[in-house]
């Protein structure tokens, strides 16, 4: 268990501080952010990296701290949804927010790798949660005798 907690904490850590540091840079260069995604979007893109940064560094001690099933699949359904979005944006030429997408940077090797990484904390996350539901009945038991 205590493999897969690390695993799926690490992980949560590792794609928060890439989405955060995405955030910060896009606020710190709003002249790059609008050029890219344009004039809606010099707020917007780098809030939602932001938001979606802070929600995966939280989910990384929450997955350290928590021992609750139910907790640890929030995270999952989070992460699978970051996942989703980022599909939709490859297939569509807008975000789901309504700004333009830019193939060149949603197809390069740093938000694949990011990617790839969540997928590790939903492969480590699921298997956290299995052992924790297979665990709990004995621990019922033992505290009944």
């Amino acid at each position: 268990m205590k493999k897969w907690k690390v695993t799926a904490a690490t992980a949560a850590a590792l794609a928060g501080l890439a989405h955060f540091g995405v955030g910060l840079y896009g606020f710190a260069t709003p002249d790059m952010t609008k050029s890219m995604f344009g004039d809606e979007a010099v707020w917007l893109v780098p809030a939602f990296f932001l938001v979606l940064g802070s929600f995966e560094l939280v989910w990384a001690w929450v997955t350290l701290v928590y021992r609750e099933p139910t907790m640890i699949g929030i995270g999952v359904a989070g992460f699978i949804g970051s996942i989703i979005l980022y599909l939709v944006a490859l297939a569509t030429p807008l975000t789901p927010f309504g700004v333009k997408q830019q193939t060149l940077t949603t197809l390069s090797a740093v938000p694949f790798t990011v990617k790839f990484i969540e997928i590790v904390y939903i492969i480590a996350a699921v298997s956290m949660m299995r052992l924790m539901t297979t665990e709990e009945p004995s621990r019922r038991l033992e505290s009944r005798l």
